[in-house]
């Protein structure tokens, strides 16, 4: 096996145990049996850490996911410098469906970045900027003004809450449904739950400003 080989196998391992039993229920020794690697420094050779190869299961599927989302943000697509509240839902929303949906691992990469998004400590706006994610990046500003943070909250708040919502959601619609998994029915709902997360975040910001 090639070194672009076992690095693929690792990463394909790792994501299928972790969105199985999380990240804490995982042994690194698992996934290289998993990966078919009998060398025991393989993973920190490849990544580093652990923490390495979460980072690059993100980067793995973010980067299309980016793309997906750039696109539909796109000024030249919508007409307008500053995109509308559902043109920006549909650009949280719609890219990871679409990635859950195409391809192998996908709904394994659902229940990764469900997991990836509830870790203490997690910033969406500081992954945008590290991956290099212009179109989270983009995404983030644009709901930060249909959906202003309270006082002292973070400007990625309202993507951030989002995310882990419709990750979640994801997760279990998929988990659930199996074959019948209905798209459009998913992302109906998962938008409207961002727009009630809004709803929530317009009225603290209203009672802490009254």
């Amino acid at each position: 096996m090639s070194r672009i080989d076992a690095r693929d196998a690792i990463l394909a391992s790792a994501l299928k145990l972790f969105g199985e039993r999380g990240f804490d229920g995982v042994a690194t020794t698992e996934i290289l049996e998993g990966a078919g690697q009998r060398n025991q420094t393989a993973l920190q050779y490849h990544f580093g850490s652990r923490e390495g190869l979460y980072r690059a299961i993100v980067v793995e599927r973010l980067k299309a996911i980016d793309a997906r989302r750039l696109a539909i943000l796109d000024p030249r697509a919508t007409g307008s410098a500053r995109p509308d509240l559902p043109t920006c839902l549909r650009a949280l929303v719609q890219p990871l469906l679409e990635q859950a949906l195409q391809g192998q691992g996908g709904a394994d990469h659902v229940l990764f970045l469900r997991q990836y998004c509830a870790r203490p400590g997690f910033s969406l706006g500081t992954v945008a900027q590290s991956l290099a994610l212009p179109g989270m990046s983009l995404m983030i500003g644009a709901l930060a003004r249909h959906a202003p943070p309270p006082p002292g909250c973070p400007p990625d708040l309202a993507a951030s809450l989002m995310l882990q919502v419709t990750t979640t959601m994801l997760a279990a619609w998929l988990q659930d449904s199996g074959a019948t998994f209905a798209a459009d029915a998913f992302q109906a709902a998962a938008i409207e739950s961002c727009r009630a997360i809004r709803r929530g975040l317009l009225a603290q910001a209203k009672a802490g400003a009254s």
